[in-house]
């Protein structure tokens, strides 16, 4: 049982960092496709540059749901985002389903006496921090998704 909470703690490290890691290549993808989309020209529907949009004068295709490129953007950019979502959603769910074992194991396996009741407040402050930035990466991502779509 030991080895299996030690390696769900490892689990629950790793998605942390595959979900950040995944954040940021969806941000890099986008800024390079916001910079592909200034170079050409193309501005968004909204006059501004808007990360994955339709360029202004062309009306989307299919659905909302659908995702279809604008001819200057490469097709692979598409797909590639829409890999990143999954592997965005999935690490995120690791993150809780790992951490939730990990917060209960916790006192067994991770407390440090030396310590004592004061690493609480140090993992509440630790968990705030990354709640905030874990909301604002699914804001960001969402709003990613929806301009994906158009």
């Amino acid at each position: 049982m030991n080895l299996l909470i030690q390696l769900n703690n490892y689990l629950h490290d790793f998605s942390a960092a595959l979900w950040v890691a995944t954040l940021l290549c969806g941000v890099l993808l986008r800024r390079a496709h916001s910079k592909t989309q200034e170079e050409n020209g193309e501005k968004g529907e909204q006059g501004g540059d808007r990360g994955f949009s339709v360029p202004m004068g062309q009306k989307h295709p299919g659905p909302p749901t659908a995702i279809a490129s604008p001819p200057s953007v490469c097709p692979c950019l598409f797909s590639t985002f829409r890999a990143l979502s999954r592997l965005f959603w999935a690490s995120l769910a690791g993150v809780v389903l790992f951490g939730v074992v990990r917060a209960l194991a916790y006192a067994k396996f991770e407390w440090v006496d030396a310590l004592g009741a004061s690493q609480v407040a140090l993992l509440a402050i630790k968990h705030a921090i990354f709640a905030l930035a874990v909301v604002a990466g699914i804001i960001w991502w969402r709003r990613a998704q929806r301009r994906m779509a158009g």
